[in-house]
């Protein structure tokens, strides 16, 4: 034992001995030997979660990489934002005491404060999120009808007095109504320069189940300050990660509905295999157990653990939605999609409003009978369910107080904001948006620049009776025009500071996704005080006047011929100097004293106007050979001349002429003709005059515009009555009998819209219009390979011709 004591101490001191562990150990980190740059550098290829470790090595990791996790901070807004929150009573039998309320207040105001004092001069850019989530709507979290009440003689349910209220969305409006802790927590964002915020309150467009099988998962929303700083989160291991979500509930459904006898300890063994542990499996298990559709009749006696009632059909029911919920709507998030976000609330990275527990994910149809023709699908746009409905409800409740919370904050903290630039509303239901129609809030962002706006069009309003009733009242998305024009004309256009403006619609258009909405739903500009006075000629409706904005930028929206014109003289006028067109469209030009109404054949024209082709859509297009003469004048002789004595054949002849064309003035009411008379560089006269084809034109005076840009922009037809065969391409358009029975398949569940100033696109432009375009102004017509993808997505949706007759390009004369 002796001799091999003194042999065992010599290896326990061996360094080649060491575990790895112990081996790094005996390595200290060089302090400060690196500098910050080489952590950027490392940053730039890790993801998030990789990032928030590397800050718990030691305490130069951490104050060298927080800068930059910190630096785009996204926060989801929800109870524990501030702290913590009042524990959610998912049965929705308890009310929670005022006073408890009150405590729980405080605790807000005090832990939460701590997270936002300690991050928030780090961060460079803040926005806050509100965002619904479409697949929660199709199963909306559990509510009881009925409360328990105890009497002499026992336990019984009755039904409540007053509305209930989910408690989850209750928490979030409570939160929301602290307005003073937000003002308190906004504060200390003294070190930002952009500001943003992004709210979807699922009142507008609903795709419900109008998902291509075969598009790609994007559904994620896009990130509020444009693409993450972080690389893509590896995917988790499947073997080694169990996400508790309703996907899971589906498994956990189908496995009781396999068990002949079901006890409590048989749900909760399921709850467990399903991912559910700690305090959730109790609340779980308590809240199955209280589902309408889970028992007929249910024996809870004390000591009672049978369950001898199960609803077998209803249990069935409920997993063969889940199969086709998993199947078809619940497409997983991409990782690069997914927004920046601090970790301020110690909730991870989740980006859902309202936050559902795994208690709130179980598959329920909440004892809803109505529209149960078709049991397919949880969620049907057009015909929502008394849950559903609610749920909508409580979160335009919810919203509203977080909006006004939002403002006042601001307001309060003109101070602390003053040298914000950049103003991002990502997302906003146009319901919300008078909120900010009020000068305090503006004045409070003295230093802002450049402002984002892109608003949600609602399609429903959400009210409920004084029988506690909840109904949900169809409203025309086109009334958003005027909430948006007197936003811009009251406020920010009056605004000397604000110099760069963006606007967009975000309802259908050629990047909404499904067949119900891809290339519809397209709204008007806002540059008119209602979306009805872009059509009407003799109303002479006031146009918006851009005075101090020097780049203007609008998106997804469509002008008439008359009112583009006005907006040209409009710009002249002013300091712009570039405009960016977006997928913005034209329309045919409307007759001076038409009165215009919707066709009456088309009234369904938002569900199917991909579909709707003109009876005068097969015409031919022939070229104006006098216009050509009267363009070219006097020189047109010679060069008849000089090609007969080239090339003799009459045919030939016209045939070159013809080639010229594209010189000819352009069409009224064209893009051509937007374009000659508002472009920077030399337009169609002067093209002529340096052929030596034309007179020298006139000397014109030029506006300050130096860019002109565009992107996908085309022609839309209008649902109403009046000639637009100038628009119609000159083949029919068919569709696949796959895209035919996808579009009978759901078209009863869908939403349906008779608004007027809705429009479709039209995939077509007149080739000689496309030649002026492609010759003159040296843009390119129809979509190039760099939008590939977007373009099998369009022909899955039935788009027979995607990115046909849409033209981009620049004009750019500020480096000449």
């Amino acid at each position: 034992m002796s001799e091999l004591s003194p042999s065992k101490r010599r290896k326990t001191k061996d360094s080649s001995a060491m575990t790895p562990e112990q081996a790094v150990v005996a390595t200290p980190w060089p302090a400060d030997a690196l500098p910050v740059e080489i952590f950027n550098l490392i940053l730039n290829y890790l993801p998030r979660s990789s990032i928030q470790n590397m800050r718990l090595v030691n305490k130069e990791f951490e104050s060298k990489v927080s800068h930059y996790l910190f630096r785009v901070v996204v926060l989801p807004f929800r109870p524990e934002i501030y702290g913590i929150s009042p524990e959610p009573d998912v049965s929705g039998s308890r009310h929670i005491p005022i006073d408890s309320v009150m405590r729980d207040s405080v605790k807000l105001q005090h832990k939460g404060m701590k997270v936002f004092q300690g991050f928030g001069r780090r961060i460079n850019k803040f926005a806050m999120s509100f965002e619904f989530d479409e697949k929660q709507l199709a199963f909306p979290p559990l509510k009881s009808d009925q409360e328990s009440i105890t009497s002499f003689w026992g336990v019984y349910r009755w039904p409540f007095k007053k509305y209930n209220r989910y408690a989850q969305l209750e928490g979030l409006e409570q939160a929301a109504d602290e307005t003073g802790t937000m003002t308190e927590a906004l504060r200390c964002i003294v070190n930002a320069k952009e500001l943003g915020i992004s709210i979807d309150g699922g009142l507008g467009w609903l795709a419900g189940p109008d998902v291509s099988p075969d598009a790609s998962p994007s559904g994620a929303k896009p990130p509020v300050f444009g693409k993450s700083l972080f690389a893509p989160e590896p995917p988790p291991d499947p073997d080694l990660v169990v996400v508790p979500n309703f996907c899971d509930m589906g498994y956990l459904v189908e496995t009781l509905f396999a068990n002949s006898d079901i006890t409590v300890p048989a749900i909760k063994a399921a709850l467990q295999r399903a991912g559910f542990e700690g305090d959730s499996l109790d609340e779980s298990v308590q809240t199955l157990l209280q589902m309408d559709w889970f028992t007929d009749s249910m024996v809870r006696g004390e000591g009672t653990d049978r369950l001898p009632g199960a609803n077998w059909n209803a249990l069935a029911r409920a997993a063969a939605q889940q199969r086709q919920i998993a199947s078809t709507v619940l497409t997983g998030e991409d990782a690069d999609d997914v927004e920046v976000q601090a970790d301020l609330s110690d909730e991870g990275n989740d980006n859902e409003s309202p936050p559902a527990t795994p208690a709130t994910q179980v598959v329920t149809n909440n004892g809803d009978s109505s529209g149960s023709q078709d049991e397919r699908y949880p969620l049907k746009p057009n015909d929502l369910t008394s849950r559903q409905r609610e749920m909508l409800l409580e979160v335009e409740w919810a919203q509203r107080a977080f909006m006004q919370s939002y403002a006042i904050a601001i307001i309060d903290n003109k101070a602390t904001f003053q040298n914000i630039e950049l103003f991002t509303i990502a997302r906003l239901p146009s319901r919300h948006l008078p909120i900010l129609r009020r000068s305090d809030f503006w004045d409070s962002l003295p230093g802002l620049k450049s402002l984002s706006l892109a608003i949600i069009p609602d399609w429903r309003d959400v009210v409920k009776l004084p029988t506690s009733w909840v109904q949900d009242d169809k409203v025309l998305p086109s009334q958003a025009v005027s909430v948006v024009y007197k936003i811009l004309e009251e406020q920010i256009l009056r605004r000397e500071n604000i110099k760069t403006l963006h606007f967009e619609w975000l309802c259908g258009g050629e990047e909404a996704q499904g067949l119900f909405a891809r290339n519809q739903h397209i709204l008007p500009a806002p540059i008119v005080p209602n979306a009805m006075d872009m059509a009407h000629r003799d109303l002479l409706p006031e146009v918006l006047g851009f005075h101090y904005i020097e780049h203007l930028s609008l998106k997804n929206c469509w002008i008439t011929p008359h009112i583009m014109a006005r907006l040209s003289t409009s710009i002249r006028g002013c300091v712009l100097e570039s405009l960016t067109l977006n997928s913005v469209s034209l329309t045919a030009p409307l007759p001076a004293d038409a009165h215009l109404s919707l066709i009456p054949e088309t009234r369904n024209f938002a569900s199917n106007a991909q579909l709707v082709v003109s009876t005068a859509a097969a015409h031919n297009h022939f070229v104006n050979i006098q216009g050509i003469g009267a363009a070219l004048g006097p020189n047109l002789p010679n060069l008849q001349n000089l090609i007969a004595q080239a090339i003799p054949q009459p045919a030939v002849v016209l045939a070159a002429v013809a080639q010229l064309a594209w010189l000819d003035a352009p069409r009224s009411g064209s893009w051509s003709q937007f374009i000659d008379g508002l472009t920077p560089g030399n337009n169609l006269a002067d093209m002529r005059y340096a052929l030596g084809l034309g007179e020298e034109p006139p000397h014109r005076s030029r506006s300050s515009i130096l860019k002109l840009k565009f992107e996908s922009c085309g022609y839309v037809r209008l649902p109403l009555d009046f000639d637009q065969t100038v628009l119609d391409p000159p083949d029919v358009l068919t569709i696949s009998s796959t895209v035919s029975k996808r579009l009978e398949g759901v078209d009863r569940v869908m939403m349906k819209s008779n608004d007027p100033a809705q429009a479709a696109i039209v995939n077509h432009i007149d080739e000689v219009e496309k030649k002026t375009l492609q010759e003159g102004f040296d843009l390119t017509v129809n979509w190039d390979s760099s939008r590939s993808d977007m373009t099998e997505e369009a022909m899955m949706d039935g788009i027979s011709h995607p990115g046909r007759g849409r033209f981009s390009g620049l004009i750019d004369i500020s480096h000449d």
